[in-house]
């Protein structure tokens, strides 16, 4: 009875991820890199796969039955291994992006492999881990709880030094890889139970509700990222400054910088809107590329892009428009360019005294971005 509803609950999951699988080479955008993405929900497929032969053949007599439950069991041991590698691989490319270190910790995550895969050889022989008895049954060896005592700890240290670089993160990256933090809880519950409780094996079906969590949250991070340019929207940015607001230190001051692009509709009605879009995502790499890693860049509508920064003073924001305009000038002067792009900017600085909404805050940077504009054009901005 426990077999067939373990085989339902395999057959069923596989069904889940392959949706899932299908759908996310549909999908470009999401919080994870698609293509680890796709190891991930492979891997736990193809265990899946091979659960299901193991609970096809455990038990049977036939033609060299004992052997090929043998290889199967020991396939699926040495398989394990493979979405935990992919799961850790990514955080590292996520959490270390910007230092070497991640080359070190990949290297580093070999050696469970290594073992896992010299300790799935030598169970064939000694069975120390599990063996297949006369009547074609798995059963657990001495070793095997050591053995998943050793893995899990060694997630769970991963998993703590994964949560102390999420720590220092900013708070847009927080909102983005929060999701990656809770991936491994249910599987690890699962495997810890599956220890303690011969007979239970919840572990890779624990696997796909995390996926099925992890995709849950890629939707609804598309909702909070601009289709053209790949910038965070008006949503984000809202989420973000409630939350950069409420953790705002005492002597950090937070600045809106509202950009507009000078022309834009011009652009649009000489060039057509296909050029329109292209300024489009070119004024946003520059805003990337100005940016540093602890700024927030959105793109809130049309030709206009707010960008959040944090410093001791105004310089940091003039610093920070004098490298856009730097990136701009450099821009224009490629070859056989058919426009021109320049941009108005406006910035505005957070009352921490009057406790300012995040609707005025933004209001004025807005309001000065078009003083700045109209100036550029030379209008009258008295009844401003």
């Amino acid at each position: 009875m426990w077999a067939i509803g373990y085989l339902q609950a395999d057959i069923f999951s596989i069904i889940i991820l392959y949706i899932i699988l299908f759908s996310s080479r549909r999908n470009r955008t999401g919080i994870l890199d698609q293509r680890h993405f796709r190891m991930l929900i492979s891997s736990v497929i193809l265990l899946l796969f091979v659960d299901i032969l193991v609970s096809c053949t455990e038990g049977r007599y036939f033609n060299n039955a004992r052997r090929i439950v043998k290889f199967l069991n020991s396939l699926f041991l040495f398989l394990q291994i493979l979405p935990v590698f992919t799961w850790m691989t990514y955080c590292d490319t996520v959490f270390l992006s910007d230092s070497r270190f991640p080359h070190f910790r990949v290297s580093l995550y070999c050696i469970p492999v290594i073992v896992c895969m010299v300790c799935t050889v030598c169970n064939v022989r000694y069975g120390f881990i599990f063996r297949i008895d006369s009547r074609n049954m798995y059963l657990r060896g001495p070793v095997y709880v050591p053995y998943m005592t050793a893995m899990v700890l060694f997630v769970i240290v991963d998993c703590v030094f994964i949560y102390r670089k999420y720590r220092m993160q900013d708070i847009a990256a927080k909102l983005r890889n929060k999701p990656l933090l809770f991936f491994p809880i249910l599987p690890l519950a699962a495997t810890i139970l599956q220890c303690t409780h011969p007979g239970i094996e919840l572990t890779w079906n624990s696997f796909t509700i995390s996926v099925i969590y992890i995709f849950i949250e890629m939707q609804n991070n598309q909702i909070f990222t601009d289709e053209l340019s790949g910038l965070n929207n008006r949503r984000r940015l809202y989420q973000y400054l409630a939350v950069k607001i409420s953790n705002l230190q005492e002597r950090q001051e937070l600045y809106a910088i509202f950009c507009d692009i000078d022309g834009f509709k011009m652009i649009n009605d000489r060039f057509g809107h296909a050029t329109g879009d292209g300024a489009i995502v070119e004024v946003a790499d520059v805003l990337k590329k100005s940016c540093g890693p602890g700024s927030f860049v959105a793109r809130t509508g049309g030709d206009e892009f707010v960008i959040l920064v944090t410093g001791s003073n105004d310089h940091c924001v003039v610093d920070l428009m004098d490298r856009i305009n730097g990136y701009l000038g450099e821009l224009n002067l490629r070859p056989n360019i058919e426009y021109r792009l320049a941009i108005s900017m406006g910035y505005s600085r957070y009352n921490k005294e009057s406790n300012d909404s995040i609707d005025h805050f933004l209001s004025v940077a807005d309001r000065n971005m078009y003083i700045v504009k109209r100036h550029k054009k030379g209008l009258d901005i008295s009844g401003l």
